[in-house]
């Protein structure tokens, strides 16, 4: 039971971090920089959107077993790093934030990336609060994903260790 937390603990808390990073990134970039191809990655995205997990689940198997992932957290984590719900969630709330902030920080000598880091994300916390709480909920309660990836008792979550003890 104790692994079992950890593990559910440990994927939940940096795949937390890295959807919330990479998310807000890529929802950044798609309100504020222009980019060939831009509107095309913005209608995939909204595409992605429409797919059911339950579709990805044999591809997403075969992927980690040809890597080599299968049974480990790398496994777990990586294929969810980045969520098209919360990209899309994102670039809403950045379409709205101030440009004014942005001109200011280009002023004051900071590059895009500075700007990102130290003007934007901190302003963005009710947003990346949103999202961090229910990424977070979904790597918590994720079960489909864990059965499929997991083989091994020690690497279990939570949701699945529990579901043993049924029998």
């Amino acid at each position: 039971f104790p692994r079992w937390m950890f593990n559910s603990v440990f994927i939940a808390t940096v795949g937390t971090g890295l959807n919330v990073l990479f998310n807000s990134m890529a929802g950044y970039a798609l309100a504020r920089l222009t980019f060939p191809g831009k509107k095309t990655l913005f209608i995939i995205i909204l595409a992605v959107l429409m797919i059911p997990a339950q579709v990805t689940m044999v591809p997403n198997y075969l992927i980690l077993r040809e890597l080599g992932w299968l049974n480990s957290y790398q496994g777990m984590i990586v294929p969810s790093m980045i969520n098209a719900t919360f990209i899309f969630m994102m670039r809403q709330f950045f379409i709205n934030f101030p440009k004014e902030l942005e001109e200011a920080a280009a002023m004051d000598g900071l590059s895009r990336i500075g700007t990102f880091f130290r003007v934007v994300l901190p302003l963005a916390k009710p947003a990346l609060a949103a999202q961090a709480i229910f990424v977070f909920m979904g790597f918590w309660n994720d079960f489909m994903r864990p059965l499929i990836i997991m083989t091994d008792s020690s690497m279990f979550t939570l949701p699945v260790g529990l579901n043993t003890f049924k029998g």
